[in-house]
C-alpha cells in the first residue's frame, strides 16, 4: 500500500512533488517491485486525502523522467530500475591527509603570490566603466564576439604593448583567452603536441603541467644566472622553448642582450623552432625601463609573446593574450577559428576602455610606487631585524619577489610545515624543479611582495624569524 505522509505546510514544496519524490525513492529502493501497477489516480487520491489532480500532475512528470510507464486501459506500473552498483571501500577516493601542522582555513599572510589585495584594486572606475556599458553597449555585450577577442580590446591591448614594451603590434595579431593556461593549452595545439618542448628549471610548475596534460613532450632545462641555458637548450633536442627573460620565475634572472640573441639564433637555425616569450610581469619592474622584448628583436618570425593581466590587475580577471608572429598567423587563426572566446564580453570591454582611457597605465604608476616602498621596508626590516645576519637576500628590482635564504638546519619541508602553524604561505625555492633539487637550494623562500600592504614589513620579517629557530 501506497502511503505517504505529505505537508501542506510552508516550506515543505508542492504536494505533487513530494508525491513524486516518495514514488521515485520507492522504485529506486525496490520498495516498488518492478512492472508492479500503481494504485489508479482516484484510488490513490482518495488514499493520500489529496486531489485527484494532484495525483494526475505527479504520475505525468513520473511518466516524462521514465521511472513509470502506462499501459492503455490498464494503468500506471513501475519502470524496471537497476540499482546503480555500490563502489567496494576500496574503491571509494581517500580524502587527502591535512598537512602535518597546518593552520585551519587560509594563511593569514599569504607570501607565495597568486592574489590580489582588494583594498588595492581599483573598483571605483571599474565600477564607473562597468555602469556605463551596460547602459550604452547591451546589444554588444550580448553579441558574439571573434574568437580572437573583441576587436575593441586587441586594439587596446597593440597600443599598450607599443606605449609601455615598444613593440610594432598588429592587433590583427592578438589573441585574447581566459588566463596564461588557456594560452598554454591553445599553444600547444597550434604548435604541436608531438614536438619537444623545453621549459625552464627551475620554474612554474603550471606551465610544464599544462604542457604535459596537453600530450606534450615535456623537456626541463636549467637556467643560470641569465636564464635558461643555450646549451643545454640544444642538447635537449627541443623544438618549442618557453622563456621569461624579463624576469624569470622563481630565480629573478634577468636575460642581457646576449642571451636573448642565442635564443634567437637558436630558433633561427633549424626550420619550425619556436620561442614563446612568457612576460608576465614586466610591468612591474621597479626601476628603471622595461628590457626590450625578445620578440622586438625578431627578425625571423619565431617568437609568439604571451602577456597576462593577472599580476598588473587580478588573476581572477581570466584575461591573457598571446601575440602570433606573421609566419604563424595562419596557424593560430585556423585553431581559434572554430571556438568561441573564453572572456565574457563584459570583461573583454570593460578592459578595453580601461587600457585606453589611460587608467591602466595611472593604476600600474600607483602599483610600482606601492611595490618600491614594500620592497625597501622588507629590505630594511630584513637587515636590521631579527633575521639579521641570518638570512641572504637576493633580488634584482626586476619584479615583485626576491629570494630570502634562511641560515638554518630546518628541512625546506619542515619550514613550509612550521610556516603553516604561523598563519604564512610560503614556497620554497626547491619545490619548482623538475626532479631533485641542487642542495643550494634548501632553505630558499620565494617571497612574493606585490599584495603586501605599505606597513607590514616588521611583522612579517619577525615571523619569519621563527621559521629559521
Amino acid at each position: 500500500m501506497m502511503t505517504y505522509a505529505l505537508s501542506t505546510a510552508r516550506g515543505a514544496g508542492p504536494v505533487y512533488r513530494q508525491l513524486c519524490d516518495a514514488v521515485r525513492g520507492d522504485i529506486r529502493a525496490g520498495r516498488i517491485a518492478p512492472d508492479a501497477r500503481l494504485p489508479s489516480k482516484r484510488a490513490l487520491a482518495a488514499q493520500l486525502g489529496v486531489s485527484v489532480l494532484t495525483v494526475e500532475t505527479a504520475y505525468a512528470q513520473l511518466l516524462s523522467e521514465g521511472w513509470i510507464y502506462a499501459r492503455p486501459r490498464s494503468g500506471h506500473f513501475a519502470t524496471p530500475v537497476a540499482a546503480p552498483p555500490r563502489a567496494r571501500p576500496a574503491e571509494r577516493a581517500a580524502r587527502p591527509a591535512p598537512l602535518a601542522g597546518a593552520a585551519a582555513g587560509p594563511p593569514a599572510l599569504d607570501l607565495a603570490g597568486g592574489k590580489a589585495d582588494p583594498e588595492f584594486f581599483p573598483f571605483t572606475v571599474w565600477a564607473k566603466i562597468v555602469r556605463r556599458l551596460f547602459a550604452e553597449k547591451r546589444a554588444e555585450l550580448l553579441a558574439p564576439t571573434p574568437p580572437a577577442g573583441a576587436p575593441e580590446l586587441r586594439a587596446a591591448i597593440a597600443s599598450h604593448l607599443r606605449g609601455f614594451r615598444g613593440m610594432d603590434v598588429d592587433p590583427e595579431r592578438v589573441f585574447v583567452a581566459a588566463g596564461a593556461e588557456t594560452l598554454y593549452a591553445m599553444l600547444v595545439r597550434a604548435l604541436g603536441a608531438e614536438r619537444p618542448w623545453a621549459v625552464e628549471n627551475p620554474g612554474h610548475r603550471t606551465i610544464a603541467a599544462v604542457y604535459r596534460q596537453c600530450g606534450a613532450d615535456v623537456r626541463p632545462v636549467r637556467v643560470d644566472a641569465s636564464g635558461l641555458d643555450p646549451a643545454a637548450l640544444e642538447a635537449s633536442g627541443a623544438a618549442v622553448a618557453h622563456v621569461s627573460p624579463a624576469h624569470q620565475y622563481p630565480t629573478g634572472a634577468v636575460a642581457p642582450a646576449a642571451r636573448r640573441y642565442e635564443w634567437l639564433a637558436w630558433a633561427a637555425s633549424r626550420s619550425g623552432r619556436v620561442l614563446v616569450e612568457d612576460d608576465y610581469d614586466s610591468e612591474l619592474r621597479a626601476s628603471g625601463l622595461p628590457i626590450p622584448t625578445l620578440q622586438s628583436l625578431d627578425s625571423a618570425g619565431c617568437v609568439v609573446h604571451l602577456e597576462t593581466f593577472s599580476r598588473s590587475l587580478a588573476p581572477t580577471l581570466r584575461v591573457g593574450c598571446l601575440i602570433a608572429p606573421e609566419p604563424l598567423l595562419p596557424r593560430f587563426r585556423e585553431v581559434f577559428g572554430p571556438l568561441s572566446c573564453t572572456v565574457p564580453n563584459l570583461i573583454q570591454f570593460a578592459l578595453a576602455d580601461f587600457l585606453s582611457e589611460g587608467h591602466f597605465a595611472r593604476h600600474m604608476a600607483r602599483t610600482r610606487t606601492r611595490c618600491r616602498r614594500v620592497r625597501a621596508e622588507l629590505l630594511q626590516a630584513l637587515r636590521e631585524g631579527p633575521l639579521s645576519g641570518r638570512a641572504e637576500v637576493s633580488e634584482d628590482r626586476a619584479g615583485p619577489h626576491l629570494l630570502l635564504a634562511l641560515r638554518t638546519r630546518r628541512s625546506d619541508a619542515e619550514i613550509s610545515s612550521r610556516a603553516a602553524r604561523l598563519g604564512l604561505r610560503v614556497r620554497m625555492l626547491s619545490s619548482f624543479y623538475d626532479g631533485p633539487a641542487p642542495r643550494e637550494a634548501a632553505g630558499r623562500i620565494v617571497l612574493d611582495y606585490a599584495s603586501l600592504a605599505p606597513g607590514s614589513a616588521a611583522g612579517i620579517v619577525a615571523r619569519l624569524a621563527q621559521l629559521a629557530l
